[in-house]
């Protein structure tokens, strides 16, 4: 990041604190004889909440693995990241309901997320019958798509709505590839 006077200032990020939120095993007692790369399909989803106050930004991320229309397993994690100087690289545009990135952190933190939740997952199916389909390698650009966003902290902060994060459409892989945006979708703003 360039400061007003033209000289770089490095952003430092540290990871603050990891959370497994909830773990759902529903294997037990289920026909999975099917069960293949072909017939496992996942869900996930993903939300932050940048705090300008304490200069924070938290990725909640989750995972759920379906085949025929059963829930096999679902994880979510809490991931939460200071970011020194956050108030300097975010621009905030309340008519446009939207907060854009000088320097876009969000993949980075998105990315953090997404292994850790990988490696939740990684030890919670051990020696079971999904113990052989690990959580897929998505692009981040996908990811941060999808991820919806809320602000805490700071002049006209957003409230975080009452509305439940969704989880997007079933995927056996990544199907395609968007461009990365720097701008973001805020809710309840």
């Amino acid at each position: 990041m360039t400061t007003t006077e033209g000289k770089e200032k490095p952003i430092n990020i540290k990871l603050l604190s990891v959370e497994e939120t909830s773990i759902v095993n529903n294997c037990g007692g289920k026909d999975l004889i099917g069960l293949s790369e072909d017939t496992l399909m996942f869900q996930f989803k993903v939300d932050a909440t940048v705090n300008l106050v304490r200069e924070t930004m938290t990725v909640n991320m989750a995972i759920r693995y379906r085949y025929n229309n059963m829930d096999l397993f679902q994880a979510e994690s809490k991931t939460v990241f200071v970011v020194n100087s956050l108030n300097e690289i975010i621009n905030r545009d309340d008519s446009k309901n939207t907060i854009t990135f000088s320097f876009d952190i969000v993949p980075t933190l998105v990315g953090a997320s997404y292994s850790t939740l990988r490696g939740i997952v990684y030890k919670e199916t051990k020696n079971g019958p999904l113990e052989k389909y690990p959580m897929p390698l998505m692009p981040m650009n996908v990811l941060v798509e999808k991820c919806v966003f809320s602000v805490e902290g700071g002049p006209r902060s957003a409230m975080r709505s009452g509305r439940q994060r969704r989880w997007q459409p079933e995927c056996s892989t990544p199907t395609r590839c968007r461009s990365n945006r720097k701008r973001h979708r805020l809710r309840g703003w």
